[in-house]
């Protein structure tokens, strides 16, 4: 049975430019194939998700409207590290995203799983 791994986004999409940021995001999956070879994201219009932080920076919590994508791939124990570092870069030029649309985040979540399928 093939090893896979999922890696898993969740992005805000509260406000108009979180929207934009999030559509580029997605925009830009689509031209990494090979590497992406397909995904699965929620509605962003209306937000599928709804949820809380807390911000240091404001002190308070925060109510945000979350989408959230999923890449599944194949990956064997000795691609795990490789998989980090492209599931990093992507969040890295997520965060360049939200901020050239002016909607600069605290933090941007990412999650690795090993996952199997039946």
């Amino acid at each position: 049975m093939a090893e896979w791994i999922r890696i898993s986004y969740f992005l805000p999409v509260t406000t108009r430019n979180d929207r934009t940021a999030y559509l580029r995001t997605l925009e830009s999956l689509r031209t990494r194939y090979p590497l992406i070879s397909g995904f699965t994201y929620s509605q962003d219009a209306p937000p599928t998700y709804r949820g809380y932080y807390w911000s240091d920076a404001l002190q308070l919590w925060v109510q945000d409207y979350i989408a959230v994508i999923f890449i599944d791939r194949p990956s064997t124990l000795q691609e795990r590290a490789t998989v980090r570092q492209e599931a990093q870069t992507l969040k890295s030029q997520i965060a360049r995203f939200y901020e050239e649309e002016g909607s600069p985040q605290e933090s941007v979540w990412c999650t690795i799983q090993p996952i199997e399928l039946v």
